[in-house]
């Protein structure tokens, strides 16, 4: 046996938590009646009215609280929506098959004899109008660097990436356009 101070250490473990017991007693019993009453109390009011509300509702209105069973109406029906299109995107017949590409044939034939040959310009031309100079015009290289610059500062295609992958792409050519005019340029700066 053990003696603490006299005391046996039981008789100390007991002694020490009667004691805190009877401190902390009376807090924990404010604690647990406070809990009953402002929250526990109020909850099992509040389920109570409304119990007593569903059933005083119309059934349709009991039905719109039904939230699992509104859920489960809503995944069937586009289920069924879903279904319905996938039949109506079925296979064409074989015969619709051939008309259709006959007529892309022939639409493809007709836009081909549509289309007119564009006219080249001069690559020098429309390197200067791409660097917005007067044909003839004199220019250093240090202008003519200055220009390239801004001008790659404004289509750059890392601008327009979050507008689309059209949008990138247009600005790539643009890009690719702007680098030759230079190169041809920088041969006619003083």
């Amino acid at each position: 046996m053990i003696i603490w101070h006299g005391m046996d250490v039981s008789t100390y473990y007991i002694t020490t938590l009667t004691t805190a017991v009877t401190k902390i007693g009376p807090v924990l019993a404010f604690i647990l009646v406070g809990y009953f009453i402002f929250i526990k109390m109020p909850f099992l009011f509040f389920l109570n009215s409304m119990k007593s509300n569903r059933q005083s509702m119309p059934t349709s209105m009991q039905d719109h609280l039904d939230f699992d069973q509104i859920k489960k109406d809503q995944l069937k029906t586009q289920e069924q929506d879903f279904k319905e299109r996938m039949k109506t995107l079925g296979a064409p017949k074989t015969e619709a098959k051939k008309e259709h590409k006959s007529e892309q044939k022939t639409e493809q034939k007709q836009e081909k004899k549509k289309e007119v040959p564009k006219k080249e310009r001069p690559q020098d031309f429309s390197a200067e109008n791409l660097f917005e100079l007067k044909p003839h015009q004199a220019f250093t290289k240090n202008e003519l660097r200055k220009k390239y610059h801004d001008l790659l500062k404004m289509n750059h295609p890392d601008k327009v990436a979050s507008l689309g992958a059209d949008f990138k792409k247009l600005a790539e050519q643009k890009t690719k356009d702007i680098n030759s005019a230079y190169t041809k340029l920088k041969s006619k700066a003083a």
